[in-house]
C-alpha cells in the first residue's frame, strides 16, 4: 500500500511538472504545428519558428542546421530550406540558395519556353497535317523519348500514374489546337489558347481547385484586375483576322511556291471544282480541306472556340502534377511509392500520359475512318509527310515544358505562369508577321499591339497581386 501511495504521489508530481512546463510554453506546440499568435517563446529550444514557403501562418521548425538532413523546410532554419530531395528516400539537405543563380537559372527556363512554344508549330505550317492525330501521334512519340531522357537523368524508378492524367488533359487540348491553327492564323491561335490557359490556370491556384494548395495573395483586387485584363486581351485578339491567301491544293498537302514572300497554291482542276459530298467516300487525292466547307466567318468562329478549348485543356495540365507535389510527404508516408517536391520527377509519367492519349485516339481514328460515312473533312494527310516535322515539333515542346518545370522550382508559378502562357503569343505572332505573312493590314496591327498591351498589365498584375508592391 505504502509503494503504490508513493507510485501515485510520484505520478501526480511528474504530471504536475509535465503541466506546468507546457503552461510554460516550452513544449505546448511540436514541430510543424501552427503558432496561433506567434508566439515564438511556445517553441522547442532545438525549434526555431519560421513561415513555411506558401503558408500564411508560423510554424515551429526542427531548426536543422546546413547540410542536415530533410524531408521539408519544417525540418530546416528559417534561413535555409529543404533542397535536392532523392525521390527514392525522401531525403534531403538543408541548404542557403543563392538568389542570383536560382533567378538567373529560372528566368534562362522561361525564355526558353516562351520561345519553345511559340516555335514549336511552326514545321506544322509548311504541310497539312490533316485532322492532326497522325502529326499528334508523332509528336508525342519525341515528347515520351524527351521524357525517358529526364527520367534517366533524375534516376527516379517510380512511376506516378496520376501524374499521366495532366499529359492526358494536355493531348486533348492539342488535339484541337492542330485544325484551330488550320481555321485562324498561328499568332492568333497561340494567343486564344495562351490568355484562357492563364486564366483557368490563374483559377486553380488563386481559389485553390482540384485540391492543390490555395497560394496566398497579398493585393487580392489586383489579382483580380490582372484577370479582367487578360479576357480584354483574349477577346481583341479575337478580331485579328487572318489575310487572304489562295486556296491549298486539293490533297491537303499545302505545297507552297514562295513569290516576294507570298505563298502561291500549286492548284489542279480539283481545286477548283466544287467541293464533294462531305460525307461522300473518295480517295485521298479528291479530299477537300475543312476551310473548304466554312465561309470565313465560320472558320473565324470556329477556330477561336477550338483554341480557347484547347487552352482550358492546357491550363489545368500542371495541376496533377502539382497536387502530388504539395502532398508528397503525407503520400509517401502513405505507401511505397516514394513521391517527390521536384516537378521534374513526374516530367516522364506526364509525358507518357500525353503518348498513351495519342495513341488512342489515332487507332480510334483508323477504326473510324473505315467507316463509310465517316466525312472526308476529318481526313489524315499522308503520314509519311508528317513523320519529320511531328518530331520537330515535340522536341521543340518537350523542350518549353521541361523549362516550365524548372522555370516553376526557381521562380514559383506566380511569375513563371504568366509570362510563359502569354509570352508566346508574342513569339507566335511575330512568326505570323514576319514570316509567313498572314498578318498584315494596319487594323490588325494596332490590335495586336492594343491585345499585347492588356497580356502585359496582366501578367504585371498577377506578380504584384502575389508579392505586393514592397
Amino acid at each position: 500500500t505504502v509503494s503504490v501511495l508513493y507510485w501515485m504521489r510520484s505520478s501526480l508530481w511528474t504530471v504536475a511538472a509535465l503541466a506546468a512546463v507546457a503552461t510554460a510554453g516550452v513544449w505546448a506546440v511540436g514541430c510543424g504545428e501552427p503558432l496561433q499568435h506567434l508566439d515564438t517563446d511556445k517553441c522547442n529550444v532545438a525549434q526555431c519558428s519560421r513561415r513555411l514557403t506558401g503558408a500564411d501562418q508560423t510554424y515551429c521548425v526542427r531548426g536543422r542546421d546546413e547540410g542536415g538532413q530533410c524531408r521539408g523546410d519544417s525540418d530546416c532554419y528559417i534561413h535555409l530550406s529543404c533542397g535536392n530531395i532523392s525521390a527514392m528516400s525522401g531525403l534531403g539537405r538543408c541548404e542557403k540558395a543563392s538568389g542570383v543563380k536560382v533567378q538567373w537559372k529560372g528566368y534562362l527556363a522561361v525564355g526558353i519556353a516562351v520561345v519553345a512554344f511559340g516555335s514549336n508549330f511552326i514545321p506544322a505550317r509548311r504541310i497539312d497535317p490533316g485532322n492532326g492525330l497522325y502529326f499528334q501521334f508523332f509528336m508525342s512519340t519525341a515528347i515520351l523519348c524527351a521524357g525517358f531522357g529526364v527520367q534517366m537523368y533524375r534516376g527516379n524508378a517510380f512511376f506516378y500514374p496520376y501524374a499521366m492524367l495532366g499529359g492526358m488533359l494536355w493531348c486533348l487540348g492539342n488535339t484541337l489546337a492542330v485544325p484551330a491553327l488550320k481555321l485562324v492564323s498561328m499568332g492568333l491561335a497561340v494567343a486564344l489558347w495562351g490568355g484562357s490557359n492563364m486564366m483557368l490556370g490563374w483559377a486553380s491556384g488563386h481559389f485553390g481547385f482540384w485540391g492543390i494548395t490555395k497560394e496566398a495573395v497579398k493585393v487580392n483586387w489586383i489579382s483580380y484586375v490582372g484577370v479582367a485584363f487578360s479576357a480584354l486581351g483574349v477577346i481583341t485578339m479575337a478580331f485579328v483576322k487572318k489575310s487572304s491567301e489562295p486556296r491549298r491544293h486539293a490533297n491537303g498537302l499545302g505545297l507552297m511556291d514562295e513569290v516576294g514572300g507570298y505563298g502561291t497554291s500549286v492548284t489542279s482542276s480539283v481545286a477548283d471544282a466544287p467541293p464533294s459530298n462531305p460525307f461522300e467516300r473518295v480517295e485521298l487525292g479528291e479530299k477537300e480541306d475543312i476551310n473548304d466547307y466554312l465561309s470565313k466567318k465560320q472558320q473565324r468562329v470556329l477556330g477561336t472556340c477550338l483554341a480557347i478549348g484547347a487552352g482550358c485543356f492546357f491550363g489545368v495540365n500542371f495541376d496533377p502534377p502539382t497536387l502530388l507535389m504539395d502532398e508528397f510527404g503525407e503520400r509517401s508516408r502513405r505507401g511505397m511509392t516514394k513521391y517527390s517536391p521536384d516537378g521534374l520527377d513526374y516530367v516522364f509519367s506526364h509525358f507518357f500520359g500525353i503518348f498513351v492519349t495519342a495513341l488512342v485516339e489515332l487507332v480510334a481514328f483508323s477504326g473510324l475512318d473505315s467507316v463509310a460515312y465517316l466525312p472526308t473533312i476529318f481526313t489524315a494527310a499522308p503520314y509519311q509527310d508528317l513523320i519529320v516535322p511531328g518530331f520537330i515539333s515535340g522536341v521543340g515542346w518537350a523542350i518549353g515544358q521541361i523549362s516550365w518545370f524548372i522555370a516553376n522550382d526557381n521562380l514559383g508559378l506566380v511569375i513563371s505562369f504568366p509570362i510563359i502562357t502569354l509570352g508566346p503569343s508574342i513569339v507566335g505572332c511575330a512568326w505570323s508577321v514576319f514570316l509567313f505573312r498572314e498578318i498584315r493590314g494596319a487594323r490588325n496591327y494596332i490590335l495586336l499591339a492594343v491585345a499585347f498591351l492588356f497580356l502585359a498589365i496582366s501578367a504585371t498584375c498577377t506578380v504584384f497581386a502575389k508579392n505586393g508592391f514592397s
